[in-house]
């Protein structure tokens, strides 16, 4: 119970967050921030018990800025590969002489809100966010050959939120300091960050969870939260 209200209220402080200052778009220029990031995360709790990996994949996101507000609304979306496991099989009964490459990939798929209070100008600018979004925990195997034949093995989407901080360095800046300077690019930053996401029980399959049986195949399914230690390491540019 104290889950579902933890979800709802986070879900309702985001919602109110950016119905509040959208209507700054119609009286303040905006400023708009691109960042492509390397993405880590490191399952918490029951989920580390089960999954004891390390996720590392990438991801992307735009924030706006809202005149000088110091509080940005942003979206953000990744993918994090966490263990893949291969197994060579034979072509067929009849040529067991040629192999095929088999691969099953456990990932996780991210997809986030996120409300940034953080200065809208300067030179290092730190931040920190409150992120609420969709995960999803997925499995698949595919075979490596001219058909790419892959299936998908379990999917389960869970509700997660949270918060972040971090830290931008800029490597560039235009000469009236970054901000409103032309048309174009006018800053480029290096952003470094960590965070903790709590995310609501998910159904997943872990190494090792696919059985096979004279052709048959059963799932060992496992169940828990989801949480996640998160960190990134990435590039912003500014428009």
């Amino acid at each position: 119970m104290s889950m579902l209200l933890n979800v709802r209220g986070a879900a309702a402080m985001l919602a109110a967050a950016f119905y509040l200052l959208v209507p700054f778009t119609s009286l303040s220029a905006q400023q708009v921030l691109m960042n492509l990031n390397l993405e880590m995360a490191e399952p918490d709790g029951a989920f580390h018990n089960n999954v004891r990996k390390l996720g590392v994949g990438v991801g992307a996101g735009v924030a706006w800025h809202f005149g000088d507000l110091p509080i940005a609304l942003g979206l953000e979306g990744g993918i994090l590969g966490i263990s893949v496991e291969t197994r060579d099989e034979p072509f067929s009964l009849s040529i067991p002489e040629v192999s095929l490459r088999v691969a099953t990939s456990h990932n996780l798929a991210m997809g986030h809100a996120f409300v940034r209070l953080q200065p809208a100008s300067g030179g290092i600018r730190p931040y920190i966010d409150g992120v609420a979004g969709i995960h999803d925990l997925f499995t698949t195997t595919s075979v490596n050959d001219a058909t790419g034949t892959s299936s998908t093995n379990k999917s389960d989407i869970v509700f997660a939120y949270g918060g972040r901080a971090g830290i931008m360095v800029p490597v560039y800046q235009c000469r009236d300091g970054g901000v409103q300077c032309g048309d174009g690019c006018s800053a480029v930053m290096i952003d470094i960050g960590a965070g903790y996401l709590r995310g609501a029980t998910g159904e997943y399959l872990r190494d090792g969870g696919i059985h096979r049986d004279n052709g048959n195949v059963t799932y060992d399914i496992t169940s828990s939260e989801t949480n996640l230690i998160t960190g990134h390491l990435g590039v912003v540019v500014q428009f």
